[in-house]
């Protein structure tokens, strides 16, 4: 005989009553929430780095000798150096093919997305 279905919410959320009687809970607004205040908040995204890349930001993140400090940190600031590098006249797009290229000899894998086309 099969068992009980279980929901996903059910699984996450154990021990919550669930009930369709009444109208559903209000959250009441925190000051990190107030309608009057533009709030910024952070996207969560993957990234693939290499074993280097990811062990160095850990170890930059750690030698800032401070424990709020993470990689996260550490991958936004690059981005941003790299931002205001674009803006100084850094030709990104011919970095990146460059780069590509570069890694395709190490990492096999990364013909499978594709490749730019060679820079000259």
């Amino acid at each position: 005989m099969p068992g009980k279905r279980v929901s996903v919410g059910e699984l996450l959320n154990p021990g919550r009553a669930r009930t369709t009687e009444g109208p559903a809970p209000t959250r009441t607004t925190g000051a990190s929430e107030r309608q009057d205040v533009e709030t910024s908040r952070y996207k969560r995204v993957t990234v693939y780095l290499t074993e280097d890349q990811h062990r160095w930001a850990k170890q930059a993140a750690r030698a800032a000798e401070d424990d709020s400090i993470s990689a996260s940190d550490v991958i936004r600031l690059a981005v941003t150096r790299l931002q205001d590098a674009q803006a100084g006249g850094l030709e990104l797009g011919r970095e990146l093919a460059e780069q590509a290229w570069a890694e395709v000899a190490i990492y096999r894998g990364r013909a499978k997305r594709g490749l730019p086309p060679r820079p000259a």
